[in-house]
C-alpha cells in the first residue's frame, strides 16, 4: 500500500473544514447550539462532540445537531448507537459515511465527500432536562 503523502492529508483537511464551514452557516441560521468539532489528519473525516456543561439537556442538543445534519443533508445517519458502559455513562453515537460536502447533494454525488460522527456523553449523576 503506496504512503499517504502530506498534500493529500491536507486536501481531506480542507474538504472537511468546508463541510465544517456549511454546518456552522447552518447552525448560525437555525440556532443550532454550539459543540466542539474536530477536523481529523486521516481520512476526510470531522467529529462533532456535545461537552456543554453543565451535562443537563446534552441529549436535547445532541439530537438537535442530529436532525439539523439529517434534514440538511437529506440523509438519515449511516448508524447510531446509545451505549451504557455500566459506569453510570450514557455515550450516544451517530454517524454519516461519505456526507457529501454540498449539504442536500443527491447520494451519488459522493466526492467530494466527508464522515462525520456526532457523539455525547451523559453521566447519571446530571439529571437531563
Amino acid at each position: 500500500m503506496p504512503d499517504i503523502s502530506n498534500a493529500e492529508r491536507i486536501a481531506w483537511q480542507r474538504r472537511a473544514t468546508i463541510l465544517l464551514g456549511r454546518l456552522l452557516e447552518l447552525a448560525a441560521k437555525d440556532g443550532l447550539p454550539a459543540i466542539t468539532w474536530t477536523v481529523q489528519d486521516a481520512g476526510a473525516s470531522l467529529s462533532g462532540q456535545v461537552l456543554s456543561h453543565p451535562g443537563t439537556g446534552r441529549r436535547e442538543r445532541f439530537e438537535t445537531w442530529r436532525d439539523a445534519i439529517t434534514r440538511a443533508s437529506g440523509q438519515d445517519p449511516d448508524h447510531a448507537h446509545e451505549y451504557n458502559s455500566g459506569t453510570g455513562e450514557t455515550r450516544l453515537v451517530t454517524g454519516w459515511d461519505h456526507l457529501p460536502v454540498k449539504l442536500g447533494a443527491s447520494r451519488d454525488q459522493l466526492y467530494p465527500a466527508v464522515n462525520v460522527t456526532l457523539a455525547a456523553s451523559i453521566w447519571a449523576d446530571e439529571s437531563e432536562g
